[in-house]
């Protein structure tokens, strides 16, 4: 008997073992419960596409009945005020001491969630309901338990060819150009801390696609996400309410003081044909 329960630890350790569908949904929606009762989170996402690599920064956080969004990329910086009548996003290209105004977005309908910035990585593989909360898991992925609290999801090779199309034919209908979509590999693996929270997202996504009139394109896409809660940078949070607070008009150069705020890394080498 001892034996035997040591091979199936083993299985499930080495993600051999399927767990159950019903236990890995309960897991990952009481994940993302915990992560909505937080007051702040931060995402440091570290992409390599195909031979680009480099970091886009992240905070969000609640003041009152307000929710305030922080984005810092190599090539431009995003933030934004939410409540539940108004939303306000001021984009400037990005500085280290200046914020040069891009583009200002306000609307007296604001959709923003507290978890938007998460979900725009990993809503994949998730099932979501009339609230836009995260309420179960798409079947056209298998589950998996790599480790103690390391959940993987890894689409289903059957259903490819159902999900390029279904992809394509909602791009067409949002009047966007997709012709043609090849899905290669798309996997997220989801690590969990001993309190349920998720503190890394690791993300594979290998593809080719063409336009109307375009000669078809392969991507391979790797994302390590790493996520904090309830510790955010101060000056990050100064300096976005300052922003948000002025009376701004596209072409102004805000003053932006970085001294303490993480810059994003890139590297970006030149088209082989350049």
């Amino acid at each position: 008997m001892k034996i035997m329960k040591a091979a199936l630890a083993a299985l499930l350790v080495c993600g051999c073992a399927r767990p159950d569908p019903a236990a890995v949904s309960g897991r990952m929606v009481a994940m993302f419960e915990k992560m909505e009762r937080t007051g702040s989170y931060t995402m440091h996402v570290k992409k390599t596409e195909d031979d680009a690599r480099y970091e886009i920064f992240y905070e969000t956080w609640k003041d009152k009945d307000e929710v305030y969004s922080y984005i810092d990329s190599p090539w431009h910086r995003i933030v934004s005020r939410f409540d539940t009548s108004h939303a306000k996003t001021v984009s400037g290209k990005w500085s280290f001491d200046v914020f040069e105004v891009q583009s200002i977005d306000q609307t007296e309908q604001a959709r923003f969630r507290y978890l938007g910035n998460v979900y725009e990585y990993v809503r994949f593989p998730f099932l979501f309901d009339a609230e836009s909360n995260v309420d179960g898991l798409k079947d056209f992925f298998d589950w998996t338990i790599e480790k103690d609290n390391t959940y993987r999801a890894t689409l289903q090779k059957k259903r490819i060819p159902e999900l390029n199309e279904g992809i394509v034919q909602e791009w067409r209908d949002l009047g966007m150009d997709l012709k043609t979509l090849d899905l290669k590999q798309c996997d997220y693996t989801f690590h969990l801390n001993g309190q349920g929270e998720l503190v890394k997202a690791d993300i594979v996504q290998d593809y080719t696609f063409s336009k109307k009139n375009g000669e078809p394109e392969s991507h391979r896409v790797e994302t390590e996400i790493g996520f904090a809660y309830d510790q955010g940078n101060e000056k990050v949070r100064e300096q976005t309410k300052a922003l948000l607070d002025q009376d701004l008009q596209i072409g102004d150069n805000a003053p932006w003081d970085g001294e303490g705020i993480p810059q994003p890394a890139g590297e970006f080498p030149l088209p082989k044909n350049s």
